[in-house]
């Protein structure tokens, strides 16, 4: 058996302790700044799970900022979103559009999750807008909307209004033969109430709590090593 024994002088000792107190700063704003990207990858992998998704314009969102050796003691870095609507969905609250309307898709796309293109938008379908209508579009009348390529219409409802389309299938309605017709769109101006979810915040305080003794621990050992 080897046996070995190290020994360190009060001056060795003094040396090592200042050296760690003097690259605190940097391994603090280090390990945050990890931390702060790893909430940022957990946030954008379980956005989908979260949320309808329908591109990465939304996890594209999902930001940090750097913290900063010189702030110390006060160091600290930001995870967030550049978008406006995820502070919403984080902290609830009211949607409203001054004099437009939310256009909820239904029948224009089959599979939640499907993006609708441009050329299919209420206002690309309906033409030219009319500013007496919420979202734009023209009343059409049943002789206009009638054709072997059926137009879509607005139609006002009861606290919306719908684009519809014709469809060639009919239906007995009061003992008279009708056209059916497909909701594409509902244009409702009420606003929309969001409840508070704080989803993005638990996410990072997980993986602060997980976390945080690891990326310190080896953030100090990178500066020491430098």
């Amino acid at each position: 058996m080897i046996g070995l024994k190290a020994y360190l002088d009060q001056r060795s000792l003094r040396r090592f302790e200042e050296s760690i107190k003097e690259q605190i700063p940097f391994a603090t704003a280090l390990a945050l700044t990890t931390l702060a990207g790893m909430a940022r990858a957990k946030i954008r992998r379980e956005l989908p799970h979260e949320f309808v998704i329908r591109n990465s314009f939304t996890q594209r969102g999902i930001a940090t900022e750097m913290a900063k050796a010189t702030d110390w003691p006060n160091c600290y870095s930001v995870v967030g979103s550049r978008d406006e609507y995820m502070a919403q969905h984080e902290d609830g609250g009211t949607r409203e559009k001054e004099n437009k309307a939310f256009a909820i898709p239904y029948a224009i796309r089959e599979n939640l999750r499907d993006l609708i293109p441009r050329r299919l938008w209420p206002g690309r379908l309906l033409g030219k807008a009319d500013a007496k209508m919420p979202g734009g579009g023209r009343i059409r009348n049943s002789k206009n909307g009638s054709s072997r390529k059926p137009k879509p219409f607005l139609m006002r409802r009861s606290g919306y209004v719908g684009v519809y389309v014709r469809m060639n299938s009919t239906a007995l309605i009061h003992g008279k033969t009708k056209q059916k017709l497909k909701l594409l769109y509902r244009l409702d101006k009420r606003p929309i109430h969001l409840k508070q979810r704080h989803w993005l915040t638990t996410a990072v305080e997980r993986v602060v709590t997980e976390r945080a003794d690891d990326a310190f621990y080896r953030a100090l050992s990178r500066a020491l090593r430098e």
